[in-house]
C-alpha cells in the first residue's frame, strides 16, 4: 500500500520473518544392492515396503490390487490398478510369454481379505535363460489399449506353494548353478537394459501353502517391466494374489534397506574361490547382501573385525598369514589387508565364520574361499577411489594404478585409444546400466574421466580387464564399488535469508524454504537434485516505487531502502 504525504511518499509493506523448512529424504542408487523384501509375515513387509519407498520420496503414489476373485485371461490382459492420487496404471501379467488365469486360490488374511486368487505352476528350467522366459512378467502402460508404456521402480506381490521339493537339484542363478529354489527380479527398462537381482532362497522343504510377501526396489533406473524369475526342477511355484507397485527417484534409497527376516546374509569373496593368477600384493574384499553386526547386536568397528577372519596358508590347518581388516560404514564390505606380499604361488585361504548376522538376527553360514597367487608375481591394481568408499565427490575421476607396467594380453601396449575397452563403468553393480567415459593412461596409471558428473548418492560399480606385465604374468579382472557423496553444493541465494549470513544446504531431494528480503519476490523451495546443484526462483527486486508519482516533491521509497523522487 503506497501512502502519499507531502513531503515524502512511502510504501509499507508487511514485514516477512525467517522460515526454514527442511525436508530431508536419504539417497542409492544404485546402493550397493538393490532393497530386496522377503518374509511369511505379509502385513509386515507390506508396511516396510511402503514405509521406504515414503522416506525415498514422500509424494510417492501407490498402485494396489488385491486379487480376491478369480480373474480370466482378459481381466489380465491388462489389470487396471488405481493409484493413492486417483490415477491409473495397466499392467499386462504373462507367463512364459502367455496370460494365464488367476484361478488357483489360498486362504490367508491381509488387509482385511481372507482368500486370494494366483498362478500356480510348476518350475522347470534348464539353464538361467530359460528360468526368465518361463518368469511372470508384469508389463505397466499408462492407457488401456497398452500402446504407452510407463514406468516402475519398485515392486511387490506373493508366492504361494513355493519349495515342496526338488531342493537337492542344482537350479539355475544368473552366473552358476545352486541347491535351493531362488526368486529373482528382472527389471527391463524402456531400452531394454536389465537389472537382475536375487529376492530370497529357500533351502530346504518349507512345505505345503507357505506364503511370501516378496518385494524389490531397484532405484538405479526406471523401467517398463518386472520379471518374477523362480528357478527349480521340478518346484512348485505360485505367484499373485497382491499386487503394489510405486516409483521413488533413481538413487534415492540408502544401502542396507530392506526386509528379510527368514534370508540369512550372504557373502562374495573377491578373488573368488578357486581363483587363479592372483596379484601378490591384492587385498582380500568380503561383500555381504546386506548390513551384518556381531551376534550381541553391536556394531562392527575397525578394531573388533580383525577377529572373525581367518587368513591362512593353504588351507584351515595352515599358518596364519597376519592382516588387517576393516569394514566400511554400511557394514557391507570387509577389506583385508595383508601385512605384507603373498608369495609366488601360494595358496590362500580366507574364511569367516558364522560370527556375523544381519539386522533381523539371521546368522551367516560359515563360507570361506582359497584361491592361488600368480608365478613370479603378477601386476596389483589399486583402485581410487577405494572399495567400499563413500562421500565421493560427484565429479571425480577414477584411477586404476598398477605396481609394474602392464600391457594387453595379447602382447600389445595399452594406448588412449584402445584402454577403454578394459574398463567396465556401470550403474550400481555388474548389472546396471552403464555409464559413459572415456580413459586414458599415462604410465602405469589408468584414469577414467565419465562423460558427465555422477548423480548424488549414486553406487559406482568400475572393473578393470585382465591384463599383464611384461613378463607375460597375467591379472584376473578386478572391480570395486563406490558411493558418492549425498549432499548439495552450498548455493547462497541472493537478496534472501541465505544471503550474506549464510548457504542453503542439504541432500539429495531435499527441500528448503526460501525467503526472499523485504522489497522482492520469489524465493520459495529450492529442491537438492541429484546432479548435486539447488534450483528454486531467485529473489528480484518487486519495485514497489515504478509507476507512483510523489506530488510535491516527495519521495517514494521501498522496503529495500530504494527511493525514487517525485
Amino acid at each position: 500500500v503506497a501512502i502519499l504525504t507531502k513531503m515524502d511518499c512511502q510504501l509499507i509493506l508487511n514485514k516477512i520473518y525467517l522460515v526454514v523448512i527442511m525436508v530431508l529424504f536419504f539417497v542409492s542408487t544404485v546402493h550397493a544392492v538393490p532393497a530386496a523384501f522377503f518374509g511369511t509375515d505379509t502385513p509386515t513387509g507390506e508396511s516396510t515396503f511402503r514405509s521406504i519407498v515414503t522416506s525415498a520420496d514422500a509424494s510417492a503414489v501407490f498402485y494396489e490390487y488385491h486379487f480376491t476373485a478369480a480373474h480370466t485371461t482378459s481381466q489380465l490382459n491388462p489389470v487396471a490398478v488405481s493409484g493413492s492420487d486417483g490415477s491409473t496404471v495397466y499392467v499386462k501379467i504373462t507367463r512364459a510369454g502367455s496370460v494365464e488365469p488367476y484361478d488357483d486360490n489360498f486362504s490367508h488374511t491381509h488387509d482385511g481379505y481372507s482368500t486370494y486368487y494366483y498362478d500356480s505352476f510348476s518350475v522347470s528350467a534348464a539353464n538361467w535363460t530359460a528360468a526368465v522366459t518361463n518368469g511372470v512378467k508384469f508389463e505397466f502402460f499408462s492407457d488401456i489399449s497398452m500402446a504407452t508404456p510407463t514406468t516402475i521402480n519398485a515392486i511387490g506381490t506373493f508366492t504361494n506353494d513355493w519349495g515342496d521339493h526338488g531342493f537337492n537339484n542344482s537350479n539355475p542363478t544368473p552366473t552358476e548353478n545352486t541347491t535351493g529354489t531362488a526368486i529373482f527380479t528382472v527389471f527391463t527398462a524402456s531400452d531394454n537394459t536389465t537389472s537382475t537381482q536375487q529376492i530370497g532362497n529357500i533351502t530346504e522343504n518349507a512345505g505345503d501353502q507357505v506364503k511370501h510377501f516378496v518385494a524389490e526396489i531397484d532405484d538405479s533406473n526406471y523401467f517398463t517391466s518386472v520379471t518374477i524369475v523362480p528357478n527349480g526342477h521340478g518346484e512348485i511355484f505360485g505367484v499373485g494374489g497382491y499386487l503394489l507397485f510405486s516409483k521413488v527417484a533413481i538413487g534415492s534409497v540408502p544401502s542396507g534397506s530392506g526386509w528379510t527376516p527368514s534370508v540369512p546374509p550372504e557373502v562374495t569373496f573377491n578373488p573368488a574361490n578357486g581363483a587363479t593368477g592372483i596379484g601378490v600384493g591384492s587385498n582380500i574384499t568380503l561383500t555381504f547382501t546386506e548390513r551384518i553386526r556381531n551376534l550381541d547386536n553391536s556394531n562392527l568397528t575397525d578394531s573388533n573385525i580383525d577377529a572373525l577372519i581367518t587368513l591362512k596358508n593353504a588351507n584351515a590347518s595352515g599358518s596364519v598369514i597376519p592382516f588387517d581388516a576393516t569394514i566400511n560404514s554400511t557394514y557391507q564390505t570387509i577389506t583385508i589387508d595383508p601385512t605384507s606380499d603373498f608369495a609366488s604361488v601360494q595358496v590362500v585361504y580366507v574364511a569367516i565364520g558364522a560370527t556375523v548376522e544381519d539386522f533381523e538376527d539371521n546368522s551367516l553360514t560359515a563360507s570361506n574361499a582359497t584361491f592361488t597367487c600368480a608365478a613370479g608375481g603378477v601386476p596389483t591394481a589399486s583402485f581410487s577411489p577405494a572399495a567400499g568408499e563413500t562421500n565421493v565427490s560427484t565429479s571425480t575421476n577414477i584411477t586404476i594404478s598398477f605396481d609394474e607396467s602392464v600391457r594387453n594380453t595379447d602382447d600389445s601396449p595399452i594406448t588412449n585409444e584402445n584402454v577403454d575397452a578394459l574398463v567396465t563403468l556401470k550403474n550400481g553393480n555388474t548389472s546396471g546400466a552403464n555409464i559413459g567415459f572415456d580413459a586414458t593412461i599415462s604410465g602405469n596409471t589408468i584414469t577414467i574421466d565419465p562423460t558427465s558428473n555422477f548423480t548424488l548418492n549414486q553406487v559406482v560399480f568400475v572393473e578393470i580387464a585382465a591384463v599383464e606385465d611384461e613378463s607375460g604374468n597375467q591379472t584376473t579382472a578386478s572391480n570395486i564399488t563406490f558411493t558418492t557423496d549425498n549432499s548439495c553444493t552450498a548455493t547462497e541465494v541472493a537478496n534472501s535469508n541465505y544471503s550474506v549470513t549464510g548457504s542453503v544446504t542439504g541432500t539429495s531431494g531435499g527441500v528448503v524454504a526460501v525467503t526472499c528480503d523485504t522489497g522482492y519476490s520469489g524465493g520459495g523451495n529450492w529442491t537438492c537434485g541429484t546432479d548435486g546443484t539447488f534450483t528454486g526462483t531467485s529473489c528480484t527486486d518487486i519495485n514497489e516505487c515504478s509507476g507512483i508519482t510523489c506530488g510535491n516533491g516527495g519521495t517514494c521509497t521501498e522496503d529495500d531502502g530504494e527511493t525514487n523522487a517525485g
